[in-house]
């Protein structure tokens, strides 16, 4: 009898540390999520945003080198200027990174692609083509959910 409770304890046991891990893991998204809503809060008002995804993914990277950088945040589409951030991290304080910017002014095309910067993605990905801080042609490329919506929005901002 003394073993059945044994066993009966340990499987209770391994029940509540999986039920910890779980709301502990759920907890740490809920938090950063919360983090990075109170920096939207912070620099714009509500009106001002037309569009805004979590979630997102940019990709980085120069034509000379070889790998694709990833970085992940969230996209805010605003009537002047395409903001990406990086999302917040527990470990760093990311959330105080510059954010990348892409003006309304500097915008010249934004397409559909599955490539960047000459570079297969193997995914489908937003291209925006700009003029940057020195002057020179440019490109950036998101993975956002519905890039058609996307695609209609900026091109509806933007040009």
């Amino acid at each position: 009898m003394r073993l059945s409770h044994a066993i009966n304890a340990l499987i209770h046991s391994e029940a509540a540390a999986i039920l910890a891990l779980f709301f502990s893991v759920v907890f740490y998204f809920s938090w950063m999520r919360r983090k990075d809503k109170k920096w939207v809060r912070q620099g714009f008002a509500a009106d001002e945003i037309l569009a805004i995804s979590f979630g997102t993914i940019r990709f980085r990277g120069r034509p000379s080198k070889k790998k694709v950088r990833k970085q992940k945040g969230f996209l805010i589409l605003v009537p002047h200027a395409l903001i990406f951030k990086p999302g917040a991290s527990m470990f760093q304080d990311d959330i105080k990174k510059p954010a990348f910017e892409i003006l309304k002014k500097d915008a010249r095309r934004v397409y559909h692609s599955a490539s960047h910067k000459g570079r297969d993605l193997n995914q489908s990905v937003i291209n925006i083509d700009f003029i940057n801080a020195r002057g020179d042609m440019d490109s950036a490329a998101f993975k956002v959910p519905y890039p058609p919506q996307w695609l209609a929005a900026i091109d509806k901002c933007f040009f």
